[in-house]
């Protein structure tokens, strides 16, 4: 008797998991299920918000295309939202936002969690409730940041680095090579810390960074955080009030015509009951990246919280997770998936360079341009909808 596999989520994990099961186990059916159309490439957006950098068309990728070669007894791909789960009956509730408000019982036999995280405030750093919708906030934030003379960006993580990085290459950088006369921009980074980055990263990423950035014309102010942004009481003008954490100072007040929050992320969650959660919200996994008490539930990506959200910690759990599902089929327990949390990234911030770590050696600036800068990875998103690869590995079996 064939076996009912649902994924829910069709990202950077999901996707690619989808593609393995369906090439590697031929008496089972794959239901896919994500309330998005089209697969957002996240490592991209920070560049996809600059307004004339040439990323608009490389943001998204269809999902459906990527799965057609599989018949329609094996795959099916529902567009709607996770939003319930009884693990008792086996079933997931899949919902959609159209006019008819429909609900879906989905049963199965083995249920693989990955729906990912999001963006806090809204911003499309992350899909947002359906394609649409991302595509739409994508749209909005670069006529406001076109318009705009000062941009603070909230956050001085590696989404915040990166997103100051950018937008100062394209806004003062460009303007200083070109000689241009005209008022260039104003970049602002708020950091929580001293430096930029987290602290996991060492000293001299950290610094190496705050002078990357510096060099570029980004201003960094650091021990501070956007208390608030309200409206300037004579001018009208839209002010970011900052709170200092050092202690030194209690509030500071700046000019700001677009604010961009880029700190935190929230795992998608939701619709899961509270047991299976730990106390932020994160999935409770095991060593074998089950749910924990739930044998036939996987959670991998950054719903788990084995490992903080990274694009490659999910590529990781995505290659071992495959084989632990086909060895369940099989009736056999599978193995524990072993992993270190060593800091490995690079930030590109800007197409010309950035900051990396390879664990405890800072990584030079035109690796990073060659690894990242260039496409941030878009020149082979279309092959990982298309199963011929993951987010990391190029081939995978």
């Amino acid at each position: 008797m064939s076996k009912t596999i649902v994924i829910l989520g069709a990202s950077f994990a999901g996707i690619p998991v989808a593609h393995y099961l369906l090439t590697h186990t031929p008496d089972v059916k794959v239901i896919l299920v994500s309330p998005n159309t089209d697969i957002l490439w996240a490592a991209a957006t920070v560049r996809g918000v600059v307004p004339g950098a040439g990323f608009e068309d490389k943001l998204f990728y269809p999902i459906a295309p990527g799965f057609a070669k599989y018949p329609a007894d094996r795959f099916e791909f529902v567009i709607g939202k996770a939003t319930g789960l009884d693990s008792a009956s086996k079933t997931v509730t899949s919902s959609n936002d159209n006019e008819t408000q429909t609900h879906r019982q989905i049963p199965y036999d083995i249920l693989v969690i990955a729906t990912g995280s999001s963006a806090r405030d809204h911003m499309p750093w992350k899909t947002l409730s359906s394609t649409q919708e991302t595509k739409d906030a994508f749209n909005n934030l670069r006529k406001e940041i076109q318009a705009a003379e000062t941009i603070v960006v909230a956050g001085a993580g590696v989404t915040g680095a990166e997103v100051a990085g950018e937008l100062a290459h394209a806004f003062i950088k460009k303007a200083q090579q070109q000689q241009k006369t005209k008022k260039v921009k104003k970049i602002i980074l708020v950091g929580a810390d001293n430096l930029p980055l987290h602290d996991s990263m060492t000293p001299s990423v950290r610094k190496a960074a705050k002078s990357y950035l510096e060099g570029l014309g980004v201003q960094f102010i650091g021990n501070a955080k956007i208390a608030r942004v309200e409206p300037d009481v004579e001018t009208g003008e839209k002010r970011a009030v900052l709170s200092f954490t050092n202690g030194k100072r209690e509030t500071e007040t700046l000019g700001a015509d677009v604010v961009l929050p880029t700190y935190g992320l929230v795992p998608n969650t939701s619709f899961l009951p509270l047991e299976m959660l730990d106390q932020k919200g994160f999935i409770k996994q095991t060593k074998y990246l089950r749910v924990e008490g739930q044998d036939d539930i996987f959670a991998i990506g950054d719903v788990g919280n084995l490992q903080p959200p990274q694009n490659l910690h999910t590529d990781n759990q995505v290659v071992h997770v495959v084989k632990n599902i086909v060895a369940q089929l099989k009736g056999e327990k599978g193995t524990e998936y072993t992993y270190s949390n060593e800091v490995l990234f690079g930030a590109s911030m800007g197409p010309d360079g950035g900051v990396g770590q390879v664990k405890g050696w800072k990584m030079p600036s035109f690796i990073v341009k060659v690894l990242r800068g260039k496409t941030l990875g878009t020149h082979f998103a279309a092959d990982m909808v298309l199963g011929k690869r993951t987010v990391f590995r190029s081939k995978w079996a």
